[in-house]
This record gives structure tokens, C-alpha cells and sequence, in this order.
């Protein structure tokens, strides 16, 4: 995309946001932020601006750290003079803390400024690094997410800011979610459904109960009398990412979430089968309900097909419901690929990753900002985990290892 004097705003979110959804794809743990709602009398995100700004500029931030006095984040990409008529807009990357009092966060910002090359000041504690005016959008951004944003990055994990920094996959499953309510584009959301449902299923690391949750699911909609694109459907993934279910009508048929180091399956059915409670005993956990009975244990533990025909018999019986109450109310969070993996074996081989159980697990290592540890390790013959958690000889296990990841980062979920 070209910067031009007729460059709108909102051609330059959606090129942006755009980008950033690719870049998702090629870095599973690339993070940014957005607008998440339409303030009173605002109308922002319904116009499609889905960062930061105005008519005028977007500026669109990968970290949390607030600006202070600038009102807004202290690090950003942003595109400047849009729709001035007078000039063409101009791309740069911004760093800037006016009013800030944390003096360990000033410096830390000075170290960027001064360790990226082509920043000037042109106010007091505001710094700007314009890229190539000659470049497209495209090139600029290109430059930003392949040189400047990494390095950017490195320095805020080696300072310590890493957890206030950070946008989290919770917190950046928020921010699309308040975006997918306004984009008109279907694809949009068809493109970040698809790597949460990919990421969850590598979380849950079981080929085996991943594909006994798709096939239960074939089972009871193969039963059904429904188009697969149903508004009487409804799946997602919920709670931090750490579980997908299938709605029919108003419930829950089918679920597989993750609990700590154990993965658990759900079971809706239509009525309580004693027999099941008898042959798996403790194993099973019943929820009994006025209509219904929720049955959950240890995916490694339980035969998801000893409860398709009560999944069934509740289905059925909900499906002749107008539309899912849960496809009606969060209908951006509805997940069209966990259906679509129940019922079609090449989507399906897209999320789950045949292994041989002879594959050998590979580990990704970074030595620290800049390789700085790679000699030290090459002639120690070792490597390092950058968890500021002490002495760790003392963890036997990884429960314990866990505690004080929780203790020392206030995780409010199970470490993995």
C-alpha cells in the first residue's frame, strides 16, 4: 500500500490490522493491542478504526506500557498526516514517556531509543524514528516487525518488563473479539478462529482425546437433522483458551478442557445411564441437573462413545430450538472450524498433528537478549530457562515448579 495524500484512515487500520493477522500466523506468539468497544457517542470502530487515532493519524501499539502525559502507550508504530491533503503521511515508530515517575522504565526507554538507530527528539521525552519516505506501508511495517519490534522486545524481557509489557493470548483473544463485532469481513474472523483452535489443540498435546472429542462430535451431529452452518449450533473456546465445547439449542453437549496437567472430558445427556456410573466408578463425576445430567472425568480415563447415544438424545431434543441462545448472544466467539473438524477429515488433519511416538520433542532456545549467554553456554556445555524464581533444586516435580512460577508472575491459571 502506497502513502498518498488521498490515504484514508481507515484504509490504513485495515491494511495494519491485516498485516498483524498474517504476522500471527507466521509467529504464533505475536501480540498487539486495539480498541475493544465504542465509547458513548463514539462510533470509532464501527468507522473501522480499529486502533488508536483519529482522522488524522493510527498509532498501534505491541505493549502494554502506558505513555503517561501523552495519553495513550509509550511505544507505537504510527502513520502520521493522514488526509492533511498537503503532504503524504509518514510511517515512524515512537517511544515516549512524558510525566512518567518510574525511573527504572526510563531508563529502560532510554536504552531503546539509544541502542535502535535513527531516533530524534523532537520534544522533551518524546522520540521518533521515521521511516523511508520512499517505502510503502507495506515495506515500512516489513522493517518495523523484522528488525525494530524484536529488538524492542528483547530489551523490555532483559530490563524486567516482560509481564507488564506483554499482551497475553487471553488478553489479545479480547481485543479481536471487540474488533470481530464491527469487521464486516468474514475472514477476518475465520483466520484468528482457526489459530486458536490450532494453538489450543498443541496446548492439549493429545492426539488421542483431541480426536475422540471430533469424532464424539461427528457422531451426534451426523444424527442430527442440521445444516452444519446451523444457527442452532455453537462451538467455541473459552476460559483462557483452555477449553472447546459444542452447543446444541441452549446446551452444552460436548466438552474437552484442560485442567493443570489433566485433560477432562463433558458429557450432556438426556438422562443418568447407572450403568456407565458403575462401570467407571470414581472416575466419574455427575452434575445432575433438572433436565439433564453433566457427566465429566480424565479424558485417558473415559470412552467418549459410551455417552454419544445420551449426547443424542439431548441434541435432538434441543435442536428443536429456533437458534443456540449462546450462537445469539456471542456470536463472534462462535468457532465454525470445531464443527467443521468433527465432520471433515482433511479440516480436521489442519488442527491435529499425526506423531509417531518415536517423534523426538524439540525445544526452540534463545540465549538471552542478543545471544549475550551463547558463549557461556557453548563452553559450559549448557542452557538456561530466564525464570527469575531462584533456586529451583529443591522442585521434585512439576507441580512445585509450577507454585513458585505462580507465586513469583500471579498467574491465575496453571503454569504449562
Amino acid at each position: 500500500m502506497k502513502l498518498t495524500k488521498e490515504t484514508t484512515a481507515e484504509e490504513v487500520n485495515e491494511f495494519i490490522l491485516t498485516k498483524f493477522l498474517h504476522q500471527r500466523q507466521e509467529q504464533e506468539d505475536f501480540t498487539f493491542l486495539t480498541r475493544t468497544n465504542d465509547k458513548v457517542g463514539s462510533r470509532r470502530l464501527s468507522n473501522g478504526w480499529w486502533f488508536h487515532g483519529n482522522h488524522n493519524y493510527v498509532f498501534t501499539s505491541l505493549f502494554k506500557l502506558s505513555g503517561h502525559n501523552s495519553m495513550s502507550r509509550s511505544i507505537g508504530f504510527m502513520v502520521g498526516d493522514i488526509d492533511r491533503q498537503i503532504r503524504v503521511p509518514k510511517a515512524e515508530l515512537l517511544v515516549m514517556w512524558p510525566g512518567e515517575p518510574d525511573e527504572a522504565k526510563i531508563q529502560c526507554y532510554k536504552r531503546i531509543v539509544s541502542e535502535i538507530e535513527g531516533f530524534e527528539e523532537p520534544q522533551p521525552d518524546r522520540f521518533s524514528k521515521r521511516y523511508d519516505p520512499a517505502w510503502t506501508l507495506e515495506q515500512a511495517l516489513d522493517y518495523f516487525l523484522s528488525k525494530d519490534h524484536p529488538r524492542i522486545k528483547a530489551i523490555l524481557s532483559d530490563e524486567g518488563f516482560a509481564q507488564e509489557a506483554f499482551v497475553s493470548e487471553t488478553e489479545m483473544e479480547q481485543y479481536l473479539s471487540g474488533v470481530a463485532q464491527f469487521r464486516e469481513d468474514e475472514a477476518f474472523s475465520k483466520t484468528s478462529h482457526h489459530q486458536n483452535l490450532r494453538k489450543l489443540i498443541r496446548t492439549m498435546d493429545d492426539e488421542v482425546a483431541v480426536n475422540a472429542f471430533f469424532d464424539s462430535g461427528a457422531a451426534v451431529l451426523n444424527q442430527l437433522d442440521l445444516e452444519f452452518n446451523s444457527p442452532k449450533l455453537y462451538a467455541a473456546i473459552r476460559g483462557g483458551k483452555e477449553r472447546m465445547h459444542i452447543t446444541v439449542g441452549g446446551r452444552y453437549i460436548l466438552m474437552l478442557e484442560r485442567k493443570g496437567d489433566k485433560l477432562m472430558f463433558g458429557f450432556h445427556v438426556a438422562n443418568r445411564l447407572p450403568e456407565l456410573e458403575k462401570k467407571y466408578g470414581k472416575k466419574l463425576i455427575l452434575d445432575k441437573g433438572k433436565h439433564a445430567a453433566w457427566y465429566k472425568g480424565q479424558a485417558s480415563a473415559l470412552n467418549p462413545v459410551d455417552f454419544e447415544q445420551g449426547m443424542m438424545q439431548l441434541a435432538k431434543k434441543e435442536s428443536k430450538a429456533t437458534a443456540s441462545q449462546y450462537r445469539t448472544i456471542y456470536g463472534h466467539l462462535h468457532n465454525q472450524w470445531i464443527i467443521d473438524a468433527c465432520t471433515n477429515p482433511e479440516i480436521r488433519a489442519e488442527f491435529v498433528e499425526k506423531k509417531s511416538p518415536n517423534t523426538p520433542r524439540i525445544w526452540r532456545i534463545a540465549a538471552g537478549a542478543n545471544q549475550q549467554f551463547w558463549s557461556m553456554w557453548s563452553s559450559e556445555e549448557m542452557v538456561g530457562i530466564g525464570w527469575d524464581v531462584g533456586d529451583l533444586s529443591d522442585c521434585r516435580s512439576k507441580e512445585l515448579i509450577g507454585s513458585k512460577l505462580k507465586e513469583r508472575y500471579g498467574y491465575d491459571s496453571e503454569p504449562t
